[in-house]
């Protein structure tokens, strides 16, 4: 749908990172009549209100003009108090009338809710929630090719053997800055061997861009319900997980990150019914379907094209070719030991351990090819600057 710049820069940022323009788009195309029956009351009994205050106000000078025609050697005679009462009852307003606009209110409302598309929504949270997805919401661009430029040499000095998936992510943050279209990349899929950091670049990624990132691990039993959600009468309803996380940052353009790709599978439910996994990703990653997907939970059809989709995998060999065939599939190599010892040294760096602390992790992943069966990872990494956090912080013993 057709993108519209914010150039006052109002609209809200999500929360951390640095802030981006934002750029607004139609997730949602419904009418937003207010259908809220108080607020419609209110404006009902304000507007009679104004009413009778302008007769009242008619009535008033139609008897000073009248007392002005009575006038005896130029002296107007005073109201007499009839018709102070005659006045008073002109502008009130009565017990009747409230129950009058209270009606009206409550027919109006109702027309109004079937009239916005909502009507079949019972609850009123169902309701307030996806509200917040109609009219032009939110949604980040590059500013510039320069800036798309310092995020990819960002991430790529933080991770260079993620090299392949940097560079393809800088070819789509350009696009965005020179067409000044909403930040959008993938579907990708990286393959490469567990422990080198997948999952961790695209959460820098989606942090570098001040994007919300959905988690998704498809290795869970129904993973699918974390997708597109559940329809109401299940056990446990919900909408899908990318969807709840456009609602809560209120943005068009999250990273939906799914973990572990190549071990989704489609187990059976506790009523019998297989929860595919396959099938429920295909329709939000297929780009005519997902500007029209039908959502099962909020039974509303939404614009879901504006996702951008990060997929892990240890293997292609059991993912299914439809979803293969959707995605760019990008190889990452193992990491080197050069490469974990560059790693170390800049996050403990950043997690202000001494220089002695660092010094050791770098000799121990030095030491380790020569005396481990192993090659180690980037979790072990983690866990071993995680370890000299903790020992650094302990109190001396004198």
């Amino acid at each position: 749908m057709q993108a519209r710049h914010d150039p006052e820069g109002a609209l809200r940022r999500p929360a951390g990172g640095s802030p981006a323009p934002l750029h607004t788009v139609r997730l949602l195309d419904l009418p937003d009549h207010d259908a809220d029956y108080e607020s419609i009351r209110k404006r009902l009994a304000a507007h009679l209100r104004r009413l009778r205050e302008r007769k009242l106000l008619l009535a008033y000078f139609k008897v000073l003009r009248e007392r002005e025609q009575e006038k005896v050697f130029g002296v107007i005679p005073p109201l007499e108090e009839d018709d102070f009462l005659r006045l008073k009852r002109k502008g009130r307003i009565y017990h009747r009338d409230d129950n009058r606009i209270a009606r009206r209110a409550l027919a109006l409302a109702v027309r109004r809710e079937r009239a916005n598309g909502l009507g079949h929504l019972k609850d009123k949270e169902q309701k307030d929630r996806i509200r917040l997805l109609l009219g032009d919401v939110p949604a980040a661009v590059v500013p510039s090719e320069h800036r798309a430029d310092e995020i990819a040499a960002a991430l790529h000095e933080e991770m260079p053997w993620m090299a392949p998936a940097t560079k393809a992510a800088w070819g789509a943050l350009s696009r965005s800055a020179r067409e000044g279209t909403p930040v959008r990349f993938g579907p990708m899929i990286l393959a490469g061997p567990p422990g080198v950091g997948k999952t961790a670049w695209a959460r820098r990624l989606a942090a570098r861009l001040a994007l919300p990132a959905c988690m998704i691990d498809a290795s869970q039993g129904l993973a699918s319900f974390s997708l597109v959600g559940t329809e109401k009468g299940w056990a446990t309803q919900q909408p899908g997980r990318p969807l709840e996380t456009m609602i809560e940052a209120r943005m068009a353009n999250p990273v939906v990150i799914v973990d572990e790709v190549c071990k989704a599978s489609s187990p059976m439910t506790t009523r019998g019914a297989a929860a595919a996994f396959l099938p429920a990703i295909l329709g939000l990653l297929e780009p005519e379907s997902s500007r029209a997907w039908d959502c099962p939970y909020f039974r509303v059809r939404l614009d879901m094209s504006h996702l951008s989709w990060v997929m892990t995998a240890n293997t292609l060999a059991t993912l299914p070719e439809p979803l293969v065939s959707r995605c760019r599939v990008l190889h990452i190599p193992g990491v080197t030991p050069e490469q974990l010892q560059h790693f170390a040294r800049r996050r403990g760096e950043a997690m202000g351990l001494p220089d002695a602390a660092v010094d050791a992790v770098v000799e121990t992943l030095d030491r380790a090819p020569a005396l481990l069966p192993r090659r180690l990872s980037l979790r072990d990494v983690n866990r071993m600057l995680e370890r000299a956090e903790e020992l650094a912080s302990r109190p001396l013993v004198h």
